[in-house]
């Protein structure tokens, strides 16, 4: 196909949208994702189709040029995160790194996030340099997955090889359509659907079905119409700034397929600044959400005028070297493709050890770690135990019954009575949520704590125990992200440090506090300041989180 300007000005709007999304500017620009899946599919499925059924495809060469065409970026920017995550990342977030590291050099970190955070739109993504290449993932197995059906294609039509691709386009077609039923299906939560390709394969193939209609076409130019394309465009973009949810998605990939259709010619390249940035779309891609990562982490995630000017001219001028140095100049040669897998391989085993070895590179006695002395989920350990309680109260013992409801904050509450004087006096149980299957344990219990507002509580639990033996437990807040305050460990005051808490905490914990009348652990008030500021330490120099 003849290269197409107007396709470099739509991934301009995609990587946008993408960008604004991250900084938490625009609540639907993740949207532009499922455009570059369009454009992919546009681009690669005629390509494969035809050399196949001109008996000119390799598949190993194939997946080997589409991962030349990825690696070397992303080998630079693990590499980068994993130096700047080596002077001041936590051990907990560190290891994290090292694994996403490793999942994304063998392209499943979508699998990974699938399996972990579980959420694409869950807060503690934005702390995580490398996210982004969850999208890589897909990428990848539809690079390997999708030749299959034009080489299924031509098997069918070996009598009739003529025929080929259009057998080739049926099955694409059915492929297209079941992968389409799978997403509209109800009862899988958005989260799933996000991270695995039998959900994603219809946005890319979409694209490639067009692309293969385009390409038998765009000679005779039936599909050219500036008018449409620019008014199509203009309703586009409006999605990805506006859009959310299932149908913004259906719309986004619908519009996308059909600006693929309608060529745009003579764009002239130079000034338009969309074009600038569709061409380096792939590394402000990568690089966007490991600069903005580490901002968050080291500084602040407060979105500031002279934070954004700075961020988007760092983020364009690193773009622009490694789109000249990197994406541009490395060749898919047989010496690249050796240094290719001979750094990978080694920034694999790298990061598997740091993961191996919970991320600990260095002493942190604020949190007790001696590098020496490291096991695998160490960091999870402390506030998971209490998992160990949930069971039924023992027999009759002479101890006080203590039953705890909640998440982590529960949890938290759990540990407290463990280290507490009352340790040896109390029988615990556990629960993450109520249950009227917790009725037996309810009727046994002489006290219970839970995390939650009065109202929040179901009308059973009144049934089994005393109204004034139910206290609530409070919520807590000792920062963003502990980074912010680690960055500092080499200044004098660094164990003085103290943090403003967020209004959304100090508004629910007033809530609550007033909706208890008395019965509730202000867990906040005991670590607060007489200026109204939060500890970070102990009286110990212990990180209090």
């Amino acid at each position: 196909m003849k290269y197409r300007n107007d396709i470099d000005i739509l991934k301009g709007i995609a990587i946008i949208a993408v960008i604004l999304y991250h900084l938490g500017l625009v609540k639907s620009g993740y949207l532009g994702v499922d455009l570059f899946f369009v454009i992919n599919g546009f681009l690669i499925v005629p390509s494969v189709c035809k050399k196949t059924e001109s008996k000119e495809f390799h598949y190993v060469k194939f997946l080997i040029e589409r991962v030349m065409r990825l690696m070397p970026l992303l080998l630079l920017a693990c590499g980068v995160s994993l130096l700047v995550g080596f002077y001041g990342m936590l051990p907990d977030d560190y290891e994290n790194l090292g694994q996403s590291i490793v999942a994304s050099l063998v392209y499943s970190n979508n699998l990974l996030q699938s399996i972990t955070t579980r959420d694409y739109w869950n807060v503690v993504n934005d702390y995580k340099p490398l996210m982004q290449t969850w999208y890589l993932g897909i990428l990848m197995e539809y690079y390997v997955i999708f030749p299959l059906v034009p080489g299924i294609g031509s098997l069918l039509a070996k009598k009739n090889p003529e025929k080929g691709q259009k057998v080739t386009t049926i099955l694409l077609i059915i492929c297209t359509v079941l992968s389409f039923g799978l997403y509209m299906m109800p009862g899988i939560t958005d989260g799933f659907k996000f991270y695995w390709i039998p959900f994603r394969f219809w946005e890319l193939s979409l694209g490639g079905i067009v692309g293969l209609v385009y390409q038998k076409s765009c000679e005779a130019k039936v599909l050219q119409n500036k008018w449409f394309s620019l008014g199509t465009s203009i309703v586009l973009t409006a999605v990805l700034l506006l859009g959310s949810g299932q149908w913004g998605l259906i719309l986004t990939v619908a519009l996308g397929t059909i600006l693929m259709a309608f060529h745009v010619q003579d764009i002239p390249e130079k000034g338009n600044v969309l074009i600038y940035l569709g061409k380096r779309s792939y590394s402000l891609f990568l690089w966007h959400q490991v600069v903005l990562a580490f901002y968050r982490y080291y500084f602040s995630s407060k979105i500031t005028v002279p934070f954004l000017i700075g961020y988007f001219v760092v983020i364009i001028l690193l773009s622009h070297v490694t789109y000249l140095l990197v994406e541009k100049k490395v060749k898919n040669t047989l010496k690249n493709v050796v240094i290719t897998a001979g750094v990978s391989a080694v920034m694999g085993v790298v990061s598997l050890l740091l993961y191996l070895h919970a991320g600990v590179v260095r002493d942190i006695p604020e949190l007790d770690i001696d590098k020496d002395n490291v096991h695998r989920n160490m960091h999870a350990e402390y506030v998971d135990r209490i998992y160990d309680y949930d069971v039924d109260f023992p027999e009759e013992n002479g101890k006080i019954n203590v039953m705890i409801i909640g998440n982590s904050f529960a949890r938290d509450f759990g540990n407290i009575l463990l280290e507490s004087e009352m340790a040896e006096k109390v029988n615990i149980s556990y629960s993450f949520d109520f249950s009227e299957e917790l009725r037996e344990r309810l009727d046994t219990c002489d006290i219970l704590f839970c995390f939650a507002a009065k109202d929040m509580v179901p009308y059973y639990v009144w049934e089994h125990v005393d109204e004034e033996m139910v206290w609530g437990i409070g919520t807590k807040s000792f920062g963003e992200n502990n980074g912010q305050i680690y960055r500092n460990r080499f200044s004098e005051d660094y164990f003085k440090q103290t943090i403003i808490p967020n209004e959304e905490f100090e508004q629910t914990n007033k809530e609550w506090r007033e909706s208890w009348n008395g019965n509730y652990i202000d867990m906040m008030e005991y670590a607060r300041m007489e200026d109204g500021s939060i500890r970070v330490f102990s009286h110990e120099n212990k990180f209090i989180s």
